[in-house]
């Protein structure tokens, strides 16, 4: 029974999510009893009770000692194997529980209203959570080749179900972004499972399983920055482009905030653990501080902030004037962390999962705006009076503002204050980058908190607005405080993922 405890944390929320698929749908004209016992086994109900049920079970395999292991042989071709293989090691305990209790959270908030179409809501949520357990625990490239490309689905359906003119256009542009995230992906696993690795004394020309490969190679391969440069593009954009996107729709959607906070963090725990373990274990020789490469990682790193602002500005219903400021000046953020993979030490890979958190928390400043279009506060030149309306609003921004700010900030001089021995000879490029980078976000977000302060209404329109009710700050407010909370919460995961690294035969701390 124990041994099967990772293929329940995978099937259990798969199986849910297509038996909400195929559950009838309940007409207008049900009787009273009907209704009722509708709601007894509605769509949240059946939802929720499977998701408990997951973390109940995440917690039992984290009381084991030692990792907790399904496998099965899947398909032998020629000299190609590929198994199916489920291991829950104590490096993902905490992610694998914080997932379980998220997805509980956010499927206990799935609306009643039919209008909200809760039952594909709730597929979709429990889909999401089968294909970020599979893609966390699965030992197998093919495999986790899979899972990643499943983690799309719940988001092509909510950009495809929308009642908007631009519903299209939208999802055509994440879904090409997506596209490019895929080919890099399966370049990466075609890339690691074609290497000719001797293994237990023969001679495999293909495996693509994640320990042989990874001990074979001992973190050193042939080409690890072109390596690193595909799973930069094929996990940071999942880890910041889709959860975000999906998280914003929900809450422009007034969804209610706990479904946002799922896609949100859900995705980047899921990424970023994904990418911190694979690049150190295939990529710990990258050396890309030097000044040929140094301009490459930087044209790479704006590439991916254009594609990521391209998303996110297809998703606002603003002006193109707004929605252009949004594209240029929200991704700038990703600099900071894509630049930060230069650095060898796997402890500035696992940053990343701090740096991610600058750019939900920028967008929540954009959805702070959203939410309250209504009342838009007015020009700059009328804060006091802003500050005197709407009070309840201008603390969230500022909040949003400080936190969007501050993490990646700190983030960066972490990674730089560790990085300066193992990049002493060429300190001063680094220094100039971190600091260029952090300038370059506390100016984007001030530029953020203009445009999003500047009115396209009338006087006497802003004059009637009034500030957010209650329950509004409360949906705006809890992913904030997720964010803060999630932010110490990888700071405690932070020396357990680099400790975790002894165990695969790594030393993170030695540049190569």
């Amino acid at each position: 029974m124990t041994s099967a405890l990772p293929l329940l944390l995978v099937l259990l929320p798969a199986l849910g999510s297509l038996l909400l698929l195929v559950l009838p749908e309940r007409t207008p004209d049900s009787s009273a009893k009907t209704f009722a016992l509708d709601r007894l086994v509605s769509s949240r109900t059946i939802a929720f009770a499977i998701a408990l049920t997951v973390l109940a079970f995440s917690i039992v395999a984290t009381q084991q000692n030692g990792p907790v292991e399904f496998h099965r042989p899947w398909f032998r071709f020629q000299n190609l194997q590929v198994d199916i293989t489920l291991s829950l090691r104590p490096a993902r305990h905490i992610v694998v529980v914080f997932l379980a209790l998220l997805a509980a959270i956010a499927c206990a908030s799935i609306p009643h209203d039919e209008r909200e179409r809760p039952r594909q809501l709730a597929a979709g949520l429990l889909g999401a959570l089968a294909a970020m357990m599979a893609a966390l625990l699965t030992e197998d490239l093919v495999v986790l080749v899979i899972a990643v490309e499943l983690l799309t689905l719940p988001l092509a359906f909510v950009l495809v179900t929308r009642r908007r003119e631009d519903s299209s256009s939208s999802a055509t542009t994440v879904l090409a972004c997506a596209a490019i995230s895929t080919a890099a992906l399966v370049i990466v696993a075609l890339a690691i499972t074609n290497l000719p690795l001797p293994i237990d004394g023969e001679g495999l020309a293909l495996s693509a399983s994640i320990p042989r490969t990874r001990e074979a190679c001992g973190g050193s391969t042939a080409h690890p920055d072109a390596l690193l440069l595909a799973l930069t593009l094929a996990l940071l954009p999942r880890a910041l482009l889709f959860p975000t996107h999906w998280g914003y729709t929900l809450l422009q959607h007034r969804f209610t905030a706990a479904g946002a906070v799922f896609t949100l963090f859900g995705g980047m725990a899921v990424a970023t653990s994904l990418f911190t373990e694979l690049g150190a274990s295939y990529c710990n020789n990258a050396t890309f501080w030097n000044w040929s490469g140094t301009r490459s990682h930087i044209v790479f790193a704006l590439v991916a902030c254009g594609m990521t602002g391209l998303a996110i500005s297809a998703n606002l219903r603003e002006s193109l004037r707004r929605r252009v400021a949004a594209a240029i000046l929200v991704p700038l953020h990703l600099v900071v962390p894509l630049l930060a993979l230069g650095t060898a030490a796997s402890h500035a890979l696992a940053s990343i999962a701090v740096l991610a958190l600058g750019l939900p928390s920028t967008t929540l400043v954009l959805g702070c705006f959203a939410f309250a279009r209504r009342r838009d506060p007015g020009r700059l030149r009328d804060l006091r009076g802003v500050l005197r309306r709407m009070p309840r609003l201008i603390v969230l921004m500022v909040a949003a503002i400080a936190l969007g700010f501050g993490v990646p900030g700190s983030a960066a001089w972490r990674v730089f204050e560790r990085s300066f021995e193992l990049f002493a000879p060429r300190s001063m490029l680094l220094t100039v980058v971190c600091v260029g980078a952090i300038l370059v976000a506390a100016a984007s977000l001030l530029l953020i908190l203009a445009f999003s302060l500047r009115a396209e209404d009338s006087r006497r329109d802003r004059e009637a607005a009034g500030d957010l009710d209650a329950m509004e700050c409360l949906r705006l407010a809890l992913p904030l405080v997720c964010a803060i909370a999630l932010a110490i919460w990888f700071e405690e995961a932070l020396a357990a993922q680099t400790a975790s690294l002894a165990d695969l035969g790594l030393r993170p701390e030695v540049a190569k």
